[in-house]
C-alpha cells in the first residue's frame, strides 16, 4: 500500500535457482510489464493476471524501457556467446525494427528511453559509464566517463567508477548520477541543464536510479533516502 507501505501481496515469478534476472516496467491503467528469461508478460498485480506474453528468441531480456510516446520499446538482451544487444521494437505488435550489439567486454546495466534517443548503462572496459544511442541505434551519440578514451570535453566532464551511474528519464529530461555530481540533461542531445557536484566525503549525492514524484526526484544516497526540488533549468 503506497500510503501504509504494508504489504499487499506478493507472488514468485520465474524458476528457483541461481542468477535469473527479473525486471518490473511500469504501464497504463496500473499493470506491470515483467521480464524474465525469454519471455516479457503484461500482469496486473492484484488479483495477478497475466494478460499478455512476448517471447523474445534473441536471448534472455535484462532491461526494457519504452519511449514517452509509447510506441516503441527498448530491450536489453544478453546472449551466450556473443555481446549483449540493444533492440527496438515497434508497439503494438513488438515488431523488431532495429538492433545494435554492445562490446563484448561490457555489461549492459539500466535503459532508459527518450522521444529521439536511449540511455544505457554499462559496466566493464574503458569506453564509458552511460552510452546515448540514436533513437534507431545506428550510432552512440555521446559517451559520458569514458575517460582516455572521450572524443571531447562533455565525454570528459563527468567521472564515473566502476558501475556507479545511472540515467534515467524523468519528467522530460535525463538525470543523470555519477560519481562526481548529479545532473539533469537534455535527454536527446545529452547537454547539461544543471547540475549539483558529489561530496568529496560521502561520495555520489544518489547512488542508485532516481525516482520522480509529484516534481521532486528521489535516490538512496550514502545517508539513507534523498528528496530534491529540481531547479527551474531541469523543467522541460
Amino acid at each position: 500500500d503506497p500510503q501504509t507501505l504494508q504489504l499487499i501481496s506478493q507472488r514468485a515469478v520465474g524458476p528457483a535457482g541461481c542468477c535469473v534476472q527479473a525486471t518490473l516496467t511500469g504501464w497504463t491503467g496500473g499493470r506491470l510489464w515483467l521480464s524474465i528469461g525469454s519471455t516479457v508478460q503484461l500482469i496486473r498485480p492484484v488479483p495477478w493476471t497475466v494478460q499478455q506474453t512476448i517471447r523474445i528468441r534473441a536471448g534472455r531480456v535484462q532491461w526494457l524501457s519504452f519511449s514517452p510516446d509509447g510506441r516503441r520499446v527498448y530491450l536489453a538482451i544478453s546472449r551466450t556467446h556473443t555481446g549483449p544487444t540493444l533492440q527496438e521494437r515497434a508497439l503494438p505488435g513488438w515488431r523488431l525494427r532495429h538492433s545494435a550489439t554492445i562490446a563484448r567486454n561490457l555489461d549492459i546495466g539500466p535503459i532508459s528511453a527518450a522521444a529521439a534517443a536511449v540511455w544505457v548503462t554499462v559496466g566493464g572496459g574503458t569506453t564509458g559509464g552511460i552510452q546515448l544511442f540514436a533513437a534507431n541505434l545506428s550510432h552512440v551519440r555521446l559517451r559520458l566517463g569514458a575517460g582516455e578514451l572521450a572524443r571531447g570535453a562533455e565525454e570528459k566532464h563527468f567521472f564515473i567508477f566502476e558501475d556507479g551511474a545511472r540515467a534515467a528519464v524523468l519528467g522530460g529530461v535525463t538525470w543523470l548520477t555519477a560519481t562526481n555530481a548529479l545532473a539533469c540533461l537534455q535527454s536527446d542531445t545529452g547537454r547539461v541543464l544543471a547540475e549539483q557536484p558529489g561530496d568529496q566525503t560521502h561520495g555520489p549525492i544518489i547512488r542508485a536510479t532516481p525516482a520522480a514524484a509529484s516534481g521532486d526526484i528521489y535516490g538512496v544516497g550514502a545517508r539513507g533516502l534523498v528528496q530534491l526540488q529540481p531547479p527551474a533549468a531541469c523543467h522541460q
